[in-house]
C-alpha cells in the first residue's frame, strides 16, 4: 500500500510536471505568435510612419505652389488689362486704314474689271492655245507611256501568276504541317489523359490502403480483438496515468510472426496471446482486483520480474518432453518426423515477449496440416502440435480444430501482419504515383511542345492564306490596269487631232486682243501704285493687332491654367489631409497593439520562470519517492523470499489436502451414484408395483409358501409330462426338480429353512414378462402415443427453425454491424483526413478534427467538430464566428465530395458572411471540384458569379411583371470556334472582360 500510494504520488508529480511542460510551451508559442505579430505591427508603423512623411511632405508642396500661383495669377491678371488696352488702340487703327483701302479699291475696281475681263480673254485664249499644245504633248509622252506600260503590265502578271503558284504550294505545304500538329496535339491531350486519369487512380489506392494502414493502426492500439477485461487494462481502467506507465505492452503486440505461421502460433497461445506483461507484480494484482471488483471481464497478466526470473530456465531443453527425441550436436533436440518448425522459434521480438511466447509454446512444434500432426502426436506424446491451418493438440492429447464463421483476420498478429503488407503496398503506390506524376509532366511538356507548334502552324497556314489573297488582289488589278491602258491610248489618239484644229482658231483671236489689253494695263498701273501703299499701312495695322491678340489670349490661358491648377490643388490637399489623420489612427492602433503584446509576453514568460521553478522542485520530489519506492520495493523482495518459503511449506501441505479432497470427493460420488441408483429403484418399485417402499413390510412366510406351492405345480406338470411320454426313454429331470418322491421331500425340507433368492429372480423375470407380453391396458395410448409424437416432431422442428432463425439473424445483424463498423471506420478516417487538408488550405493555416461523442458505439455516436483557425485556440465549432462557421463547413463539405463526389450540388448563399480573402479561397476549391461535379450556387457576390459558366437572374423590365434571363460565358477561343454562339450573345466579350478584371 505505500508502495501505491508512493506511486500515485509519482504519477500525480509527472502530470503535474508534463501539465507545467505543456503551458510552458503553451506560453513560449503564444510568446513567438506575439513577437510575430509585433514585429509585423512594427513594420506596419514603420509604413504608415513613412506615408505620413511623404503626405507631410506632398501637403507642404501643395501649400507652396499655392502661394506661387496666386502671386503669379495677380501679376497675370494686370498683364491682362494693359493688353486689352493695346488690343484695342490696335482695333481702331487698322479700321482707318481698311476704310482708305476701301476707297482706293472702289476707284480701281472699274478698271480691274475691264482689264481683267480683257486679261481674261487672252489668258483663255492663251492658256487654250498653251493647254492645247501642252496637252498635245501630254497626249504624246502618255500615248508612248501607255505602250511602254502595257508591255510592263503583261509582264507584272506573268510575274504575279509565278507568285500565286508559288503561294498555293506554301499554303498546302502549311495546311499538311497543321494537320499533322493537329494529330500530334490530339496524342499528346491523350496521353495527358490517360497520365492524369492513372495518376488519379494511384492516388485513389494510396488513399486507400494509407487510411487502412491507418484504421489498423487505430485498432490496434484500441487493443481491437481482445477480451473485454484486457481492453479495459490496456486502457488503464479508471487511472489511465498510473496504469499505462507500469504495462509494458500485450504478448501480441511485442512478438513477430511469420505470416503462414500466425494461424499456427494462434492456436497454440490461445489466450496467452493476450497476456499483458506488467513492469511490476503489485501493480498486475491490483489491476486484476480493480477488474473483479468493477466486473469489466477476465485478462491475463504476466508480471516482467516473474519472466526473468525464469527466463531461459523455463525453455524446456530436457525431460520428458523430448523423451524419444534425438539431439543435435549443439544440444538442441532434432525436430519430429513431419514437423516444420519448433512453435518458439517461429516467434521473434523483445526480451519479455519472446521469453514469454517461448516459455509458452515449449515443447510445441508445427506440423503443415492435421494429418501431419496426428502423426506427430502418436509418435511423440509429451509434445504439443500446432497446424498451419489453426487446429491445435496440447501435450495433454486435447485436440482444438475446426473453424468459425467469422473472419480470422482481425486477430492482433495477423493485423500487424497485415499493416505490414499494407505498408509495403503504400510504398510500392507512392512509387508508382511518382512514376505517373512524372509521365504527366512528360505528357504535359509534350502537350505545351505540339500546342506550340500547332499555334506555329496555324499562323503559317494564315499568312500563306493572306498572301495568296493578295497576290490574286494583285493579279486582278494588274489586269484592269492593263484594260484601262489599252483604253486610254486609243482615247489619246483622236483627242490629239481634236486639238490640232482647236489650236489654229485660237491664234487668230489672241492677236487681236493684245492690243487692248495694252491700253488697260496703264491706267490699272497707276491705280495699283495707290493702293499698294494703302495696303502696306494697313498690313502693319493688322500685324500689330493680331500681336496684341495672341498677347492677350496667352495670357488669358495663362491665368486659366494657373486658377484650374490652384483649384486641383486645393482639391488634393484635403485628401491628403484626411488620409494623414486616419495613418495617425492607424500609428495609435498599432503601438497600443505592441504595448498589449508586449505586457502579455513579459506575463507568460513570469509564468514560464515560475513554472519551472515548480517543475524543479516537483522533479527533486519525484526523485526522492523513486528512491522511496527502491528502498520499499528492496525490502518488498527480502519479504518476498522469506515469503517464498512460507509457500512451499504451503505448497506442500496443500498438496496433501488437495489429495485427500481429491479420495474424499470419490467416496463422495460413489455414494451420490449408489444413492441415485437406489432412488431409481425405488422410483421403478413405486411405478412399476404401485408399492410404497417406506411402508412395505417384508412377509418371509408368505413368499416361501408361494414359492413351494410353484414348485409343486411345476413338479406336478413335469410328471404329467413323463407319463405321457409312454414306453420311450424318459428324458433327465431339469435342474431344480426331484426325481423321486424322497428327493422331493428333502428339497421341501430344506426350502422350509432357506430361500433360493435366485430362483425368486428368476421366477419374478418369468412373470414380468408374462406381464408385459399381456399387453397396454389402455386401448387407446397408442393413439394418444403417436399424436403426442406428431406434435412433439413438429414442435420440434418449428423450435429448430426458430433458434436457427434466430442464429442466422444474429449472425447477419453481427455482420452487417461489423461492416458498417469497418465501412464507417474508413469513411470516417479518409474524411478526417481529407478536413484537415481542406480546413488548413481554407484558413491558411490552422488545425481542425473531427472526434466522435462515443467511441465504444460509433454507429449511433454523435460528431464533434473541432477548429483552431490561425491565431486562435483549438474550440468547438459554436464558438466561432459566422465566416469561420461557413468557412469549417465548406471545408467538411469538400471533404465527403473528396471521398464520394456527388453528380451535383447547390449552394444557397454559403459566401454571404464571407470577407474579400475567404472569397478568394472559396472560388478556388470550387475550381478544383468543378470537374467532377456541376455546382449551382446561389449569390449575391459579383466575384462569384465571375467564376459562373452560365448565370440565370429574374429581372423586372415593366412593374409586376418578371422575366427569366439567361447568359452563357464563353472564352475568345470558344467563340472563335463557334460564330453562332458569338452572335447569339451581344457584348459577350464585354462580360469576359468584366468577369477578368473582377478575378484579377
Amino acid at each position: 500500500e505505500n508502495v501505491s500510494g508512493l506511486r500515485d504520488n509519482m504519477q500525480t508529480l509527472k502530470s503535474r510536471i508534463f501539465s507545467a511542460e505543456s503551458r510552458i510551451a503553451t506560453s513560449v508559442e503564444r510568446c513567438e505568435e506575439a513577437r510575430s505579430f509585433i514585429g509585423r505591427h512594427l513594420t506596419d508603423i514603420a509604413a504608415a510612419s513613412e506615408k505620413m512623411r511623404v503626405q507631410q511632405d506632398q501637403i507642404e508642396q501643395t501649400d507652396q505652389l499655392l502661394e506661387q500661383m496666386s502671386g503669379t495669377l495677380r501679376a497675370h491678371e494686370a498683364s491682362l488689362a494693359e493688353h486689352t488696352r493695346k488690343v484695342q488702340a490696335a482695333r481702331e487703327e487698322r479700321g482707318a486704314t481698311e476704310h482708305r483701302i476701301q476707297e482706293a479699291g472702289a476707284a480701281a475696281a472699274k478698271l480691274d474689271a475691264r482689264l481683267s475681263s480683257l486679261r481674261n480673254e487672252i489668258s483663255a485664249a492663251a492658256g487654250r492655245r498653251e493647254a492645247s499644245e501642252t496637252r498635245l504633248r501630254l497626249l504624246q509622252g502618255e500615248s508612248e507611256a501607255a505602250s511602254n506600260a502595257a508591255g510592263e503590265f503583261g509582264a507584272r502578271i506573268n510575274e504575279i501568276g509565278r507568285r500565286a503558284h508559288l503561294a498555293g504550294l506554301a499554303a498546302q505545304a502549311a495546311q499538311a504541317e497543321q494537320s499533322d500538329a493537329q494529330i500530334a496535339y490530339e496524342v499528346a491531350q491523350e496521353r495527358r489523359q490517360a497520365a492524369e486519369t492513372a495518376l488519379n487512380a494511384v492516388s485513389k489506392e494510396a488513399a486507400g490502403i494509407e487510411s487502412r494502414v491507418e484504421v489498423l493502426r487505430q485498432l490496434q492500439e484500441q487493443g481491437e480483438g481482445f477480451d473485454e477485461g484486457t481492453q479495459a487494462v490496456l486502457r488503464g481502467l479508471d487511472n489511465p496515468d498510473f496504469f499505462k506507465s507500469a504495462i509494458h505492452g500485450a504478448l501480441a503486440d511485442q512478438i513477430q510472426v511469420e505470416p503462414r505461421f500466425i494461424p499456427a502460433i494462434e492456436a497454440a497461445l490461445g489466450a496467452g496471446l493476450q497476456a499483458i506483461i506488467f513492469k511490476d507484480a503489485g501493480v498486475a494484482e491490483v489491476a486484476l482486483q480493480e477488474l473483479s471488483r468493477r466486473k469489466l471481464g477476465k485478462a491475463t497478466v504476466a508480471p516482467r520480474e516473474w519472466i526473468s526470473e525464469s527466463g531461459d530456465d523455463c525453455l524446456p531443453t530436457a525431460g520428458n518432453l523430448y523423451e524419444g527425441l534425438s539431439s543435435n550436436p549443439a544440444g538442441h533436440p532434432n525436430l519430429p518426423n513431419d514437423a516444420l518448425a519448433w512453435a518458439s522459434d517461429c516467434v521473434t521480438g523483445e526480451d519479455e515477449g519472446a521469453a514469454l511466447a517461448s516459455s509458452l509454446l515449449a515443447g510445441v512444434v508445427v506440423a503443415e496440416n492435421l494429418e501431419s500432426a496426428f502423426r506427430i502426436k502418436a509418435a511423440n506424446l509429451a509434445l504439443g502440435v500446432a497446424t498451419l491451418t489453426g487446429e491445435f493438440i496440447s501435450s495433454a492429447g486435447v485436440v482444438r480444430g475446426g473453424q468459425s464463421g467469422e473472419n480470422s483476420g482481425h486477430s492482433a498478429l495477423a493485423r500487424r501482419a497485415q499493416i505490414a503488407q499494407l505498408e509495403r503496398e503504400l510504398t510500392s503506390a507512392i512509387r508508382k504515383l511518382e512514376s505517373h506524376t512524372s509521365s504527366r509532366a512528360d505528357a504535359l511538356q509534350a502537350l505545351e511542345a505540339s500546342q506550340d507548334r500547332l499555334l506555329a502552324a496555324r499562323e503559317s497556314f494564315q499568312r500563306s492564306q493572306v498572301e495568296s489573297a493578295s497576290i490574286q488582289n494583285e493579279h486582278k488589278l494588274a489586269e484592269r490596269q492593263l484594260a484601262d491602258l489599252e483604253s486610254r491610248r486609243a482615247a489619246y489618239i483622236q483627242e490629239t487631232v481634236q486639238l490640232g484644229q482647236s489650236l489654229r482658231a485660237s491664234l487668230s483671236h489672241l492677236e487681236g486682243l493684245e492690243s487692248e489689253i495694252a491700253e488697260s494695263a496703264r491706267s490699272l498701273e497707276e491705280n495699283r501704285v495707290r493702293r499698294a501703299e494703302a495696303e502696306h499701312a494697313a498690313q502693319a495695322a493688322r500685324e500689330r493687332e493680331s500681336s496684341a491678340i495672341e498677347e492677350l489670349n496667352e495670357i488669358r490661358v495663362r491665368v486659366a491654367t494657373e486658377r484650374q491648377q490652384q483649384e486641383n490643388l486645393n482639391r488634393q490637399r484635403g485628401p491628403m489631409a484626411a488620409r494623414l489623420a486616419e495613418l495617425a489612427e492607424f500609428l495609435e492602433a498599432r503601438r497600443t497593439d505592441i504595448a498589449g503584446y508586449e505586457a502579455r509576453i513579459k506575463t507568460l514568460e513570469l509564468e514560464s520562470v515560475s513554472l519551472r521553478e515548480s517543475i524543479a522542485v516537483w522533479q527533486e520530489e519525484s526523485a526522492s519517492l523513486e528512491a522511496e519506492i527502491a528502498r520499499l520495493l528492496s525490502a518488498r523482495s527480502e519479504v518476498h523470499e522469506n515469503a517464498d518459503a512460507v509457500e512451499i511449506a504451503l505448497r506442500a501441505a496443500r498438496q496433501q489436502i488437495v489429495q485427500l479432497q481429491e479420495q474424499k470427493g470419490r467416496f463422495e460420488v460413489r455414494i451420490a451414484q449408489l444413492e441415485m441408483r437406489l432412488e431409481n429403484l425405488r422410483s421403478h418399485v413405486s411405478h412399476r408395483y404401485q408399492t410404497d417402499l417406506e411402508a412395505f413390510e417384508p412377509d418371509s412366510y408368505t413368499l416361501i409358501c408361494s414359492f413351494r406351492d410353484r414348485n409343486k405345480r411345476k413338479t406336478s406338470a413335469h410328471d404329467a409330462q413323463a407319463e405321457g411320454s409312454g414306453g420311450e426313454g424318459s428324458p433327465e429331470p431339469p435342474p431344480g426338480t426331484a426325481s423321486d418322491g424322497a428327493e422331493g421331500a428333502a428339497a421341501d425340507d430344506e426350502e422350509s429353512e432357506t430361500i433360493n433368492w435366485n430362483r425368486i429372480e428368476e421366477i419374478v423375470a418369468d412373470l414380468t414378462a408374462r406381464i408385459e407380453a399381456m399387453g397396454p391396458v389402455n386401448l387407446d395410448a397408442i393413439q394418444e402415443y403417436d399424436e403426442l409424437e406428431q406434435r412433439q416432431i413438429f414442435l420440434e422442428k418449428q423450435n429448430t427453425d426458430l433458434i436457427n432463425s434466430k442464429a442466422g439473424l444474429h449472425a447477419v445483424i453481427a455482420r452487417i454491424n461489423r461492416t458498417t463498423r469497418e465501412l464507417f471506420a474508413d469513411t470516417f478516417a479518409k474524411i478526417r483526413e481529407n478536413f484537415h487538408v481542406m480546413f488548413a488550405e481554407l484558413f491558411g493555416g490552422g488545425r481542425a478534427n473531427l472526434l466522435l461523442t462515443d467511441e465504444s458505439d460509433p454507429l449511433e455516436s454523435g460528431i464533434e467538430i473541432i477548429a483552431k483557425p490561425p491565431g486562435k485556440q483549438l474550440q468547438s465549432i459554436s464558438l466561432l464566428s459566422g465566416g469561420e462557421r461557413t468557412m469549417t463547413a465548406v471545408s467538411l463539405l469538400f471533404a465527403i465530395y473528396m471521398v464520394k463526389p456527388s453528380p451535383f450540388c447547390v449552394l444557397d448563399e454559403m459566401d454571404a458572411p464571407l470577407d474579400e480573402s475567404n472569397i478568394s479561397r472559396f472560388i478556388r476549391i470550387l475550381d478544383r471540384f468543378v470537374d467532377q461535379s456541376q455546382f449551382v450556387v446561389i449569390t449575391h457576390n459579383k466575384r462569384t458569379i465571375s467564376r459562373a459558366d452560365v448565370l440565370y437572374g429574374v429581372t423586372m423590365e415593366e412593374h409586376g411583371v418578371s422575366k427569366l434571363v439567361s447568359v452563357r460565358f464563353t472564352t475568345r477561343a470558344e467563340s472563335e470556334e463557334s460564330p453562332s454562339v458569338a452572335e447569339g450573345f451581344d457584348g459577350r466579350q464585354d462580360l469576359l472582360d468584366e468577369r477578368e478584371a473582377a478575378t484579377a
